[in-house]
């Protein structure tokens, strides 16, 4: 796997597993796929759309968020919810967004109860 995929890859799992924004920062590398640059707040601000269509267990449920500072936006949507191993499951499709240029990205993940988060299926 290329080390831009893995990078996107390790991203798209923090961002919907619930760590710190700088988390990333410590990792020692910046997030970067498809020529758009992700800043700690566009991770932030997709991590908390993907955890509110996730949380909103409403297969459908879309929500949106915009980065005046940075010109990203996107979208997330569930597009489907299922159990797996008794845990609350969904799929997500979700956006990245600069100047027209979208990045889509379709996840599952599953509810992590004891810890409150969601994590991401292999």
């Amino acid at each position: 796997m290329p080390a831009q995929k893995r990078a996107w890859s390790l991203a798209a799992a923090m961002i919907a597993i619930g760590l710190p924004a700088s988390a990333h920062a410590q990792l020692g590398f910046d997030l970067y796929r498809g020529g758009v640059q992700l800043t700690a707040e566009d991770v932030d601000l997709t991590r908390q759309a993907v955890r509110e269509a996730l949380d909103s267990g409403e297969a459908g449920y879309s929500t949106t968020w915009s980065n005046p500072q940075t010109g990203l936006n996107g979208e997330a949507r569930l597009l489907e919810t299922f159990d797996r191993d008794g845990a609350p499951c969904g799929t997500v499709y979700f956006t990245l967004t600069k100047q027209g240029r979208g990045i889509p990205y379709t996840l599952s993940f599953c509810k992590m109860e004891d810890e409150d988060r969601w994590g991401m299926l292999p």
